[in-house]
């Protein structure tokens, strides 16, 4: 198995995921959210430059637990479908 057989099949399995399309719609909640509240709350000069950096701070907050939640969908199909054993029993070039 190489890496990109693996990454093939993972990205068919995050494509397919319904948490994936859970986590997009949340991020551009997010964002959406982050441009009606940065004119209020945000500090002057209220510019498009500087709402990188305001929403920067709110989506670090939420792709931390997107990536761990990922990350642990991805290991436990893996283990629960037995393929975690056998790639880490093959020998890696």
């Amino acid at each position: 198995m190489t890496w990109r057989v693996i990454a093939r099949r993972d990205w068919r399995l995050v494509r397919d995921a319904r948490l994936t399309k859970v986590a997009l719609v949340g991020l551009i909640g997010v964002v959406s959210i982050a441009a009606y509240v940065y004119p209020v709350v945000g500090s002057e000069p209220i510019t498009t430059s500087r709402f990188g950096a305001f929403v920067g701070g709110w989506l670090g907050g939420l792709l931390a637990p997107i990536g761990v939640l990922f990350s642990y969908g991805a290991i436990a199909r893996e283990h629960e479908s037995g393929a975690l054993r056998l790639a880490l029993s093959m020998p890696h070039g």
